[in-house]
C-alpha cells in the first residue's frame, strides 16, 4: 500500500490518464456499450493544497450532472482523508465557464413529489458536505457561475473571482419555474442579505465580479484572464486561511451589513420588502421580454 501522503499523486495520475483517454467503455445491458466520462480533469497536490479542476469533455460548460456530483464527493473524501493536505482549491478547465448549474434532465426524471424531495435533499447533503468540510475550500471562479454553480460557491469557505467579462453570477432557476433547492436560498441570504438575495433569485439578473465583491458574494477579485495566475492566487489564499492570516469570519460582520440585518429584522420592514418584490415580479413577470441587467 502506498504511503498516505502519496494518495493524491496516485489519484492525479489515475484521473489524468482517464481524462486523456476521455471515456471508458464497459458492457451495459443487452451487450451495448455504456460510456462513462471522467469529469474531474485534474486532481493534484501543490504542497499542502489540493487542486481540483472540473472539466466535462462532452460539454461546452460544466454542470452538476450525476457523474460530476459523484466524482466531486469522492474527491472531497480523498482530500479530507489525506493528512498531507490542509486545504483545497476548486477551479474549471472550461474557458468562460466555471459551473452552470444542475442537469435539467435529472429534474425531468422526477415522476413524483417524493422523487423531487429526495433529489433536493441529496443536493443539500452534498452542499453541506462542502460547507462543513474540516479543510477550507476556495472556489477559483473564471467564467459563468450560475444556478447550481452559484449554490456551490456559497458552500465554499472562500471565493476568488476574475474580472473576465465572462465571469458573471446569477440565480435563474425561477426562469425555469424552479427555485434554488440545494440550500442556496439560505447561504446566499447569509452572504448578501435578504433584499439582495431575493432580488437575485426572483429577477434572475447577473452581476459581474466587482459587483459580487461589493455585496459580499466573493472575497477577492483579480484583474486577469490567466487561469494559472488565478489558481496561484487561490492557492495562496487557501494557505493564508490555514495559517489564519485570512480569518474565516462571517462577511456580514461589517458595519453596513450589520445595519442592514438590523433594519430587516423588523416585521414591517420585511413586509414592505416582500411587497416591493411582488410588485417587481408582477411588472416584469414576462421574463421573455426582459433585458438582463449586468451589475
Amino acid at each position: 500500500m502506498a504511503p498516505k501522503g502519496d494518495s493524491l499523486a496516485i489519484c492525479q495520475l489515475h484521473r489524468t490518464l482517464l481524462f486523456e483517454v476521455v471515456t471508458m467503455a464497459t458492457k451495459g445491458r443487452g451487450g451495448a456499450s455504456e460510456i462513462r466520462v471522467v469529469l474531474i480533469g485534474r486532481l493534484c497536490a501543490k504542497g499542502d493544497v489540493a487542486v481540483v479542476q472540473m472539466g466535462d469533455p462532452r460539454a461546452f460548460a460544466n454542470s452538476w450532472t450525476v457523474h460530476m456530483q459523484t466524482e466531486m464527493m469522492d474527491v472531497l473524501d480523498e482530500i479530507c482523508e489525506n493528512d498531507a493536505v490542509q486545504s483545497a482549491v476548486v477551479t474549471s478547465s472550461k474557458p468562460g465557464s466555471f459551473l452552470v448549474g444542475v442537469d435539467v434532465n435529472e429534474i425531468q426524471k422526477c415522476e413524483t413529489k417524493e422523487d423531487a424531495r429526495l433529489l433536493s435533499q441529496y443536493w443539500q447533503m452534498m452542499m453541506d458536505k462542502f460547507q462543513y468540510s474540516p479543510k477550507p475550500i476556495v472556489a477559483a471562479i473564471d467564467g459563468w457561475c450560475v444556478n447550481g454553480g452559484l449554490e456551490f460557491i456559497t458552500a465554499c469557505q472562500y471565493r476568488v473571482a476574475t474580472k473576465n467579462p465572462m465571469t458573471i453570477f446569477a440565480s435563474r432557476e425561477t426562469r425555469l419555474g424552479l427555485m434554488p433547492s440545494a440550500g442556496g436560498t439560505v447561504r446566499l441570504t447569509n452572504l448578501v442579505g435578504p433584499y439582495r438575495a431575493l432580488d437575485m433569485m426572483l429577477e434572475g439578473y447577473a452581476i459581474r465580479a466587482d459587483a459580487a465583491k461589493k455585496i459580499g458574494l466573493v472575497q477577492k477579485v483579480i484583474d486577469t484572464q490567466d487561469s494559472d495566475y488565478l489558481e496561484d492566487v487561490a492557492i495562496d489564499s487557501a494557505r493564508e486561511i490555514v495559517d489564519k492570516i485570512i480569518p474565516l469570519i462571517p462577511q456580514r460582520n461589517n458595519l453596513l451589513l450589520k445595519t442592514q440585518d438590523y433594519f430587516y429584522s423588523f416585521p414591517k420592514v420585511r413586509k414592505l420588502m416582500f411587497e416591493h418584490m411582488r410588485q417587481k415580479i408582477w411588472i416584469y413577470g414576462d421574463f421573455s421580454k426582459r433585458k438582463v441587467t449586468v451589475g
